[in-house]
């Protein structure tokens, strides 16, 4: 399930890029959110925010054929989308965008959103990724949320005290450290 919603998320910003960068114009007065509300249309300002949606596709394709790698990538859109609803919020409330657009900016700026949180959440997105599939045993035992939370080696650096004696801890000669 989580690969279709990633792949569904993935057109819709293909699409969305596409169409912002081949038809700017049409992109700004005909896409059903108004748009025009938030200010005088800038050709530029809406090629690079297509460019932004065509990456931002291409990172949810990557995550749906890489599930098992795609939490990181997953929680950088979560931070894209999110901080993308937050401005509209604060628009609206700080009336720079009417009230409507609690209504208009529902299905392409806050539900995506709030799905990106929420598949954010660990324990709901173990639920989504097992749903429409078999589960293997390992799963089943509860080892999925370290599969998709998968952490690289951690690397220890220890520091030569006679390199950096700044950082070597005094010594009173008793053995101990001074408190």
């Amino acid at each position: 399930m989580l690969k279709v919603i990633y792949l569904i998320f993935s057109l819709l910003n293909l699409f969305n890029g596409v169409w912002m960068l081949l038809f700017r114009q049409s992109w700004y007065t005909d896409l059903p959110a108004a748009v025009p509300h938030t200010g005088p249309f800038n050709a530029h300002f809406v090629r690079d925010i297509g460019v932004a949606s065509i990456v931002a596709s291409v990172a949810f394709a990557w995550s749906a054929r890489n599930i098992d790698r795609s939490y990181p990538i997953h929680i950088g859109l979560t931070i894209l989308f999110t901080g993308h609803a937050l401005i509209h919020v604060v628009d609206i409330m700080t009336e720079h965008l009417p009230t409507e657009h609690w209504l208009f900016d529902l299905p392409g700026v806050f539900l995506p959103a709030l799905i990106m949180i929420a598949l954010a959440v660990p324990s709901v997105r173990m639920r989504v990724a097992k749903r429409g599939r078999t589960p293997t045993v390992m799963e089943s035992s509860g080892d999925l949320s370290s599969k998709l939370c998968k952490k690289e080696p951690s690397i220890t650096v220890e520091l030569q005290p006679a390199l950096f004696p700044s950082l070597a801890p005094a010594h009173d000669g008793s053995g101990s450290l001074p408190r």
